[in-house]
């Protein structure tokens, strides 16, 4: 008895999560997509790829090359990815003055007289006497690549302190509360089945589709398409899939920017059909009552803001993570019920 109810609860927790965890990276997305914060990204990317003043100059100059060009949306939004390919013939472009032969940019960086890091790593690449264009290019396009991992990085730190700060927000706004959600389903247990039963039925709606795709299905239909993939993880996927090229690469990862408000309201309806205490209704928060203590309900406020902030925690985790698992769970808590209906008490 005691086992199916905790799997009962459990089965519900990770249904919660899981569902959150979807909405929350819908949201990032949304997000990063308005404040353009990939560009930023990008941006600093180029800046710090040398750190001597020489190369801020032509960093610039980079930045506005008609390579670079073609890949924006609109005049005056930089865009969100360069392919190495196109960052690689901006800088090339720029050290040759306009010529991409291999003679015009050794003839170039031969009279070069200033300080700087890119010149000095061109002279050693160029040093080869066999080195062709296609392996200067080559060469300089690891170096990019590199550059992108950095940045990945650096976008995989902020979307997790971003994923935390959004899951608060979601948790404390629809007041969805782990320790008041533990508490409630424990103390009825025929609503702790009958949830856990309905977190089951939304469980067999979500489906995972090869890598980063999460899918909502009802019946034949497909409901909506999550990606559970990290957005800095999932752009370099596209990015180094050999088989598409640039504009396609350029046009999947716009397609993948567009819309948000179709997965945040698909997941928040199945929160609400799960039946889960939420949302800021005299019932699911602290009240006092004719015989309770200021003591206690301070003491129950407390149990409010952690039970929040557990929440918060676990939706932030990822989706991918609760996904596996509920993968894992759900075979538990079906086998277990199959045992108490052969073997009833």
């Amino acid at each position: 008895m005691t086992t199916t109810l905790i799997l009962s609860i459990a089965i519900t927790l990770v249904i919660v999560y899981l569902v959150l965890a979807i909405m929350i990276t819908a949201i990032n997305e949304a997000f990063f997509t308005v404040t353009r914060l990939r560009s930023r990204f990008l941006l600093k990317a180029i800046d710090r790829l040398f750190f001597d003043p020489g190369w801020q100059d032509i960093a610039k100059k980079i930045k506005v090359s008609p390579f670079i060009n073609t890949l924006r949306k609109s005049p005056g939004v930089f865009p969100s990815v360069i392919p190495s390919a196109n960052f690689t013939a901006a800088l090339l472009g720029v050290v040759g003055e306009g010529n991409l032969s291999l003679k015009a940019i050794r003839k170039q960086v031969e009279e070069y007289q200033g300080e700087s890091e890119l010149y000095s790593l061109l002279r050693c690449l160029l040093s080869r006497a066999d080195i062709t264009l296609e392996d200067l290019t080559r060469e300089i396009g690891m170096i990019y690549d590199n550059a992108m991992d950095r940045i990945t990085e650096w976008f995989r730190r902020y979307a997790r302190i971003l994923s935390f700060g959004v899951a608060f927000l979601i948790s404390l706004v629809l007041n969805i509360d782990t320790v008041d959600i533990t508490f409630n389903l424990y103390r009825n247990r025929e609503q702790a089945e009958k949830i856990a039963g309905l977190a089951l039925a939304a469980a067999g709606q979500i489906q995972q589709k090869g890598s980063g795709e999460i899918v909502l299905v009802s019946d034949r239909d497909t409901l909506a398409r999550f990606d559970i993939t990290p957005a800095a993880t999932a752009d370099q996927a596209i990015l180094t899939d050999s088989s598409l090229s640039d504009s396609e690469k350029i046009s999947l990862l716009h397609k993948k920017l567009e819309s948000t408000t179709g997965q945040v309201t698909g997941t928040y309806n199945i929160l609400a059909d799960l039946g889960i205490p939420m949302g800021w209704s005299r019932q699911n928060i602290p009240h006092r009552g004719q015989d309770d203590t200021l003591l206690l309900i301070i003491g129950l406020w407390i149990l409010k803001v952690l039970g929040i902030f557990l929440t918060s925690f676990a939706a932030s985790l990822g989706a991918p993570f609760w996904f596996d698992v509920l993968s894992r769970i759900s075979p538990v808590k079906k086998q277990v019920a199959n045992n108490t209906k052969k073997n009833p008490e």
